[in-house]
């Protein structure tokens, strides 16, 4: 049974981001900026616990691949990132510590070329979370990205189609009301998603918060992004002093 109480609340902020949509028409780049921090305000910093900064920037992987400037980074608790300067400033993210990574763009259909160059870039990095303990889904290999657009294609099958052949984790319409998902588990099998109206907004939370929730702890090799560790001099001297 549909919860109409939820889903009231859902439709609500489906309205709100589309106002914030029509009413940054015709400004592109202040826009942008706009339509991302309003994603930002009203989903993902008031949804997802506060254990799980949300920040924009650049992500590396310990072979020093870069994904380039990403629009929304949620990062793991307890994990690693360097901010230029405090505050809301682009980050540099450590792979390991990237739980997700959220594209916006005003037009989904017109700019789908630019979500797949920034899976591409994603696609190349790579990660080991070392040892962990799950509940559910184990942390995948790459980084996962989902796409949301204000305006875009109408249709499931449509959006199914795109998210499979770019490779994302899933890609939200909020104008449409349309959000279609896929993951592969361990066993090559492949997981589908869908959802519509305003429970296509829920959909895509549904995908954050597991990501979030399965992973009980992690213990990723940062110490692997330096080469240089001197272990048996450092080992020696402790030794020595002892």
């Amino acid at each position: 049974m549909t919860n109409a109480i939820v889903e009231g609340r859902l439709s609500a902020i489906q309205n709100l981001l589309m106002e914030v949509h029509r009413g940054g028409r015709g400004s592109s780049s202040s826009s942008k900026g706009r339509e991302r921090e309003s994603f930002i305000d009203l989903v993902l910093s008031n949804v997802i616990p506060p254990s799980f900064r949300v920040g924009t920037g650049d992500i590396t992987d310990v072979h020093g691949e870069r994904s380039g400037q990403l629009d929304i980074v949620i990062e793991y608790g307890g994990s690693l990132s360097f901010p230029l300067f405090s505050g809301v400033a682009p980050r540099l993210y450590l792979a390991e510590s990237v739980c997700a990574v959220v594209e916006v763009k005003s037009d989904l259909m017109g700019q789908w070329s630019e979500v797949q160059q920034t899976a591409e870039a994603l696609h190349k990095l790579q990660r080991d979370a070392g040892a962990t303990a799950t509940v559910g889904r184990s942390p995948t290999r790459h980084v996962p990205l989902f796409a949301v657009g204000y305006q875009g294609w109408k249709g499931e099958d449509t959006v199914a189609a795109k998210v499979a052949e770019a490779g994302l984790d899933g890609a939200l319409v909020i104008g449409s009301g349309v959000f279609c998902a896929r993951s592969v588990d361990g066993h090559g099998t492949t997981r589908t998603t869908r959802a519509t109206g305003p429970w296509a907004l829920y959909g895509l939370l549904l995908e954050i918060e597991s990501l979030i929730s399965s992973l009980l702890h992690a213990k990723p090799m940062f110490a692997a992004y330096y080469g240089g560790w001197k272990r048996s001099e450092i080992f020696d001297s402790a030794v020595q002093q002892g």
